[in-house]
């Protein structure tokens, strides 16, 4: 604020006036505010934090912060190291057509093989349909599993386009130089990064545009995983699934999902038999524990429990509800969860130790850690 500017005569330099003479954008940023400010801020503080070498009688959590932070910064080591870490995980993976030639064998390859590999080893899963797990649109205190059209490698409103967009083209010249730094001939790069494109240029045409996905209830569309095995038979469904969950947690063909988009599913057998075969906790609970302060937490609290009691008041002497939607209305509010600040269990440090027991991490192994990190408690 700016308490010279009269907020009659000028409210926007009142409120606001302090922060446009003080604050610069740097040449980087194209503009910045109040929010932009406030997180490079505490990007700089968690720098910081992670920066510090651990003590010895540090925490495991807070040490495997601090040690993937090192593997990410020593760049050296990563260029010393090079594609190698890579082409163990692609060779392990199958290999990469495109690299491998006439030795790879098409006839012992298949999709649904290649996306359990992906999982196994921390990669997405999202190729050829996109799986998650979220709460139910009308069921907010269930979590279902949701079975969406294909993530692309490039936006459905210019793959459509075609191969003569320019966009599109420079698409499939980033995918062939890819290929070519990683070891594959260019004239056959060429060829197959074409055919592999086409491959996506159809995905993207069965896909539903995104104006027709603003309305949610469109794309829910709850069937058990036996009805989709019996609609869409090209994939073992339950196999498919329990192999992308976590080995803890299976299910049976009775368990209701959420088919987003019917048409992709319908569509996707078509394309399919067309085309060839060719730590975020340790790190919050750092910061926590240097820079928030405890009490901004009970304020915040105290502050959002009077709105709650406010509005359940408010809620018994509202004239247009009937006492039917009254009840459900304050049954609502009662059943809100408030999560401000930070959940209490990161200021325990041994559930910190036994919710990272079994990950670790090498300083001097980027790649390899990235991927650890990936596959500890999805």
């Amino acid at each position: 604020m700016d308490p010279e500017v009269e907020p009659c005569d000028d409210f926007y330099n009142f409120a606001c006036g302090t922060f446009l003479k003080t604050t610069n954008i740097p040449d980087e940023k194209v503009s910045v505010n109040t929010f932009s400010t406030i997180g490079d801020r505490l990007q700089e503080q968690l720098r910081t934090l992670v920066s510090e070498e651990s003590s010895e009688n540090e925490a495991k959590p807070f040490r495997l912060a601090k040690d993937f932070f090192k593997a990410c910064m020593n760049k050296t080591l990563i260029e010393e190291r090079g594609l190698k870490p890579l082409e163990v995980i692609v060779d392990a993976l199958g290999g990469w057509p495109v690299v491998r030639g006439d030795s790879w064998d098409e006839k012992s390859w298949t999709w649904v093989d290649a996306v359990k590999k992906f999982r196994k080893y921390g990669y997405s899963v999202d190729y050829i349909l996109d799986f998650s797990v979220g709460i139910d649109l009308k069921k907010s205190t269930q979590r279902t599993i949701d079975l969406d059209q294909s993530a692309l490698g490039l936006s459905r409103e210019y793959l459509i386009k075609g191969l003569d967009d320019k966009i599109v083209q420079a698409y499939y010249s980033y995918m062939v130089d890819l290929a070519v730094i990683y070891g594959a001939e260019r004239s056959r790069a060429e060829k197959e990064l074409k055919e592999s494109l086409e491959f996506e240029i159809k995905l993207a045409n069965i896909s539903l545009p995104n104006e027709k996905r603003r309305n949610a209830t469109t794309l829910y569309n709850p069937m058990t995983i036996a009805e989709v095995q019996k609609t869409y038979k090209y994939v073992d469904w339950l196999d498919y699934i329990n192999a992308i969950l976590p080995e803890s947690l299976k299910v049976t063909e009775k368990e209701t999902i959420i088919i987003s988009v019917p048409t992709f599913f319908k569509d996707l057998e078509d394309v399919l038999k067309t085309t060839p075969k060719s730590l975020p906790i340790s790190v919050g609970a750092l910061y926590v524990r240097k820079h928030f302060k405890e009490d901004a937490k009970r304020t915040a609290l105290e502050m959002v429990n009077g709105i709650r009691t406010e509005f359940q008041k408010i809620l018994t002497t509202v004239p247009w509800m009937d006492d039917k939607t009254r009840k459900a209305a304050i049954a609502k509010a009662k059943a809100m969860t408030t999560h401000i600040g930070y959940p209490d269990e990161i200021m325990d440090n041994s559930k910190l130790e036994e919710y990272y027991k079994d990950l670790n991490i090498d300083p001097a192994k980027y790649l390899e850690s990235v991927l650890a990190m990936n596959t500890s408690h999805r």
